[in-house]
């Protein structure tokens, strides 16, 4: 009777460790992912600058194109 009860005991405490251990990592991927989501959140406004941009820029090809017949004239 008293080996199933230190044995237990041993299980519990070596299960208590790992359960430390388990929620120490959480913790870590829990910082790494709020990183990893600012990160991407800055990206996105990058993003749509150079979408911005490209549209701006197709735009006024888009007028030169137009424009250079009578120019070249």
């Amino acid at each position: 009777m008293d080996n199933d009860l230190i044995e237990l005991k041993i299980a519990v405490g070596i299960m208590t460790a790992q359960i430390a251990a388990l929620t120490k990592i959480v913790e870590r991927q829990s910082r790494d992912m709020e990183d990893l989501i600012a990160l991407a959140n800055k990206g996105k406004g990058a993003y749509w600058i150079l979408i911005a941009l490209g549209g701006l820029a197709g735009a006024v090809a888009a007028k030169l194109v137009h424009f250079l017949p009578i120019l070249v004239k």
